[in-house]
């Protein structure tokens, strides 16, 4: 996708080249029928391959508002196959032109040279681009690395590999070194050998004796190289003292981490002078490499800018430190253009690639095999073991996931959050099973009931020995009646009198019963008023019973809303989403830097200077803007993103525009990169 960029500058107003190649083919065709020659077929031929090479990347763009834009949005490629396809046709041409008297076969030759050069373009861009982005996360990685010694401490184990790798490399060459002195120096018979070796192994001895005796000295001098430091001096010279010498073992105990340092901040000069370069090459090939805009009433000025194109083009594989070198002679003729191309595909393009892959394989971080090979190590030492226990244990260990989480969580959620919500919704229907009681409510009725009736038969059956009146005179029915209503009230003034009574005379009354009689009645009124009191505490409850059940689930609510708490900061700040919040972070970064070089490049006192490193710079910062807004903007605002992306990388524009643009697209998609 990064590609698109530059794609979207040569392929602006290129139809028109399109339409008149077509029409150099239909009159060569025609040509070839009448004429029967093979020349024009030949020509026309090389160039239909190349047309179908870029026939892909055209398929991305469709007419769009005069601009073509990329509509698709996928990233824009060519592959290898096909840079050794172009390289093969330009092989006819490697001698410079074919020569005709035909000036259509000589234009279309012209046009081979435009679309060569289109995709050299194209090539060299992906090449360019493919090796810079990836040095932004180098440099990224060796800045966080450097930033804490415990960081460097980590880095000095996971390369420990590579450290000991190289120190082997560098003491077997100091080794074939010093053996080749060795050897012109001094014989290997000078060796001793002792008197009970036999013959037959003497020369076997004497080679193990030299390559231990130079393997020796090789690490003895590496080893005085690595400690040659201004600390390791000190110590080495005050090594006496109790102190230094502490001071010396905790020196020799950092030169790990001081040894990574060191290689990592020299890691980090090359890939910082790598990008430099790199993005100094990005920034000539956008400023030298003008738009592919072709007019076809007069299709000899764009061709004829295309050979000077191509002496411009060979300068990028040159050092920039040294200048870019632009061969621009204005006398240049169409057959030295072709020499130029084919030996920039055939030799400078590839050697380049090789080059400054190696530049990258030498300075990038460790891969993720190096970083954790303490955790693959410990995987494979200890991982089928553990792997075993677990297979062989799995019903244990299902049930104890089982007894420990599942019905943890299933008897909090029936437990804790549905039974007291259910509980809630049954006191507000006033259903009578949600009652919250203390004793049953049919219990206090039966008890005043036999109260009563405990009472009215005892009253009934002493009512004459209580009163002093005749048996003879009672009237049963008009006394039951009154007694009746008294006790029902409350009023017990006749059980009451009649223990009076039995306490004149307690024996009497004990063995008579009547005195156990009046007791057992006044412990079943005991009883009675205990149940009147719990009554009443249970009607104040009946009374409270929505604000218990809502106490009840109080903690049930709480917990879950701090996990739903939980959970929405986890959505809005975790794992996944601090992924998005790093692209919103880098889309604004990127807008802030690029309005910065824009307002250096509007306010520098020389303008008709070109600064590719700047230019570079700016080319960079407007990929990792499409990049990165193109996974955050909605589908619907993709389009206007890539048009207002290709406004910024217009040559044409100036510096004023651009700027507006940026605060425009600020405040167009600002609601999309917040926070």
């Amino acid at each position: 996708m990064s590609n698109n960029i530059l794609v979207d500058k040569l392929f602006a107003s290129l139809q028109g080249l399109d339409d008149y190649s077509l029409e150099l083919l239909s009159r060569l065709h025609k040509k070839n029928n009448s004429t029967d020659q093979e020349l024009p077929n030949y020509i026309s031929k090389m160039f239909s391959q190349l047309y179908m090479i870029l026939q892909p990347v055209k398929d991305q763009y469709v007419k769009k508002d005069d601009v073509q834009t990329s509509v698709s949005l996928k990233p824009v490629s060519l592959d290898r196959k096909s840079v050794e396809e172009v390289s093969r046709i330009l092989e006819s041409f490697r001698t410079g032109l074919i020569d005709s008297e035909d000036p259509d076969i000589i234009q279309l030759q012209k046009v081979i040279l435009t679309y060569s050069l289109l995709i050299l373009i194209i090539v060299s861009n992906q090449v360019l681009l493919s090796n810079t982005l990836p040095l932004m996360d180098d440099l990224a990685y060796y800045d966080s690395v450097l930033s804490s010694q415990s960081s460097v401490a980590l880095y000095a184990i996971q390369t420990l590999p590579l450290t000991i790798k190289k120190i082997f490399e560098t003491l077997y060459k100091e080794a074939i070194g010093r053996s080749s002195q060795v050897d012109s120096g001094m014989s290997t018979q000078s060796l001793s050998t002792p008197s009970w070796l036999p013959k037959a192994f003497e020369s076997y001895y004497l080679a193990i004796v030299k390559w231990s005796r130079l393997l020796l000295d090789s690490t003895n001098n590496n080893i005085r190289s690595l400690l040659a430091s201004p600390t390791s001096f000190l110590v080495e010279t005050n090594r006496n003292t109790r102190g230094k010498a502490k001071m010396f073992m905790k020196t020799v105990i950092n030169l790990p981490v001081y040894y990574s340092t060191l290689q990592l901040k020299e890691k980090r000069k090359k890939v910082a002078a790598l990008q430099h370069h790199n993005t100094m090459r990005l920034g000539f090939l956008l400023s030298e490499v003008p738009s592919f805009k072709f007019d076809i009433n007069n299709p000899d000025l764009r061709l004829s800018k295309d050979i000077e194109i191509v002496s411009r083009i060979q300068a990028i594989y040159g050092e920039p430190d040294n200048g870019f070198e632009l061969n621009t002679n204005p006398s240049a003729s169409l057959q030295d253009a072709f020499k130029t191309i084919s030996q920039v595909y055939s030799d400078l393009l590839p050697k380049y690639k090789n080059k400054i892959r190696h530049q990258r394989i030498k300075a990038q971080q460790p891969a993720n095999v190096f970083k954790y090979w303490v955790v693959l190590v410990g995987v494979g030492l200890y991982g089928p073991g553990l792997a075993y226990t677990a297979i062989t244990n799995r019903d244990a260990i299902l049930e104890w996931v089982k007894l420990n989480f599942v019905e943890t969580v299933v008897g909090f959620w029936k437990n804790w959050i549905l039974e007291p919500f259910n509980n809630i919704l049954k006191t507000i229907r006033h259903d009578d099973t949600s009652r919250i009681a203390i004793m049953s409510q049919q219990s206090l009725s039966s008890d005043l009931e036999s109260l009563e009736r405990m009472v009215l038969e005892y009253s009934l059956d002493n009512y004459s020995y209580i009163t002093d009146t005749s048996a003879a005179n009672i009237d049963k029915e008009s006394i039951y009646a009154a007694i009746d209503q008294s006790v029902k009230s409350g009023n017990l003034e006749l059980l009451m009198k009649g223990y009076e009574h039995d306490l004149k005379s307690p024996l009497k009354s004990i063995l008579t019963g009547d005195m156990l009689r009046n007791i057992l009645i006044q412990i079943q009124k005991t009883k009675v008023d205990g149940s009147l009191a719990i009554s009443g505490i249970d009607k104040i409850l009946k009374s409270q019973e929505l604000v218990f059940g809502i106490v009840a689930a109080s903690p049930s609510l709480l917990i879950v809303w701090y996990m739903i708490g939980s959970i929405r900061t986890y959505l809005r700040h975790g794992y996944f989403i601090k992924f998005t919040n790093k692209v919103k972070v880098n889309v604004l970064r990127s807008m802030n830097n690029f309005e910065r070089l824009l307002t250096i490049q509007a306010t520098k006192d020389d303008k008709t200077v070109t600064d590719y490193y700047n230019e570079g710079l700016l080319y960079l910062e407007l990929i990792n803007l499409r990049k990165m807004g193109l996974k955050l903007l909605p589908a619907y605002a993709k389009a206007d993103w890539v048009r207002d992306i290709n406004d910024l990388s217009g040559s044409d524009s100036t510096s004023e525009f651009k700027l507006m643009t940026v605060h425009r697209m600020s405040n167009t998609y600002s609601s999309f990169f917040s926070f």
